[in-house]
């Protein structure tokens, strides 16, 4: 039976993309969390010293009191951890008692390409960043896709987007990241007109685009740059970027 602390550790990773050891006094083989895990074969550097690192040292550090170290997951292409980076925790980190997802995770700026992206659609389709070059490209970030993180005033303005996006005769290919397995996925399709293809358990890409926001969107233009940045206002105030 694994000891409580641990427990709670794994818990908490399930929970967060950003790891941080909280156990002292355990050997832990590997770190489980939903959709991943990091082990003697995971791939973990050093920030400060760019070294690669083997797992047995990354716990040492992560349990060497005061635990200043924490572990932040990179994020690939598609969504997926890539390799993990140890670093100190920033003084403001130590006294908040968690790390800063911000700190590790910038969101990209306006008018620079956007990081690549393979999106795999409950819809079954492989959406590729390099294959939608030429149209606009609306990505949503989202919790799960049901009330209270997803209302229907949402859907009818995304909706509404896409219907502006035909009557100026532009291209507009809307995905929404989320929480949600490919069952629930497919369950709100089915029940509401979401206004974008969902893309089952995909919250990685929070991470790869810093949107920690729910919901919040991202707007990348026809040569794949960002044209803008939606997380307090409607996704509608976007439309003024909907050119032919």
């Amino acid at each position: 039976m694994l000891p409580r602390l641990l427990l709670l550790l794994i818990c908490l990773v399930a929970l967060c993309p950003v790891l941080s050891a909280q156990t002292t006094g355990y050997r832990m083989e590997k770190i489980v969390s939903r959709k991943m895990t990091i082990d003697e074969n995971s791939i973990i550097y050093d920030k400060e010293t760019g070294r690669k690192l083997p797992f047995d040292e990354m716990v040492s550090l992560l349990n060497q009191p005061p635990r200043i170290y924490t572990l932040v997951t990179e994020i690939d292409e598609t969504g997926k951890p890539a390799f993990y980076v140890l670093r100190k925790r920033t003084k403001e980190e130590l006294e908040a008692g968690h790390p800063f997802l911000a700190n590790d995770h910038k969101k990209p700026e306006i008018g620079q390409p956007v990081l690549p992206f393979v999106m795999q659609g409950a819809d079954g389709k492989t959406y590729r960043s390099d294959k939608l070059k030429g149209k606009y490209v609306l990505l949503s970030f989202w919790n799960k896709l049901e009330n209270p993180y997803l209302g229907v005033n949402q859907t009818e303005e995304i909706n509404a987007l896409l219907d502006k996006a035909k009557e100026k005769k532009v291209k507009l290919v809307s995905l929404g990241t989320s929480l949600a397995t490919q069952e629930e996925c497919l369950k709100a399709m089915k029940e509401m007109n979401l206004g974008f293809v969902p893309i089952p358990e995909s919250t990685g890409f929070k991470n790869r685009y810093g949107m920690f926001r729910t919901p919040s969107y991202l707007l990348i233009g026809p040569e794949g740059t960002l044209l803008a940045i939606v997380e307090r206002e409607s996704v509608l105030v976007l439309e003024e970027y909907l050119k032919k």
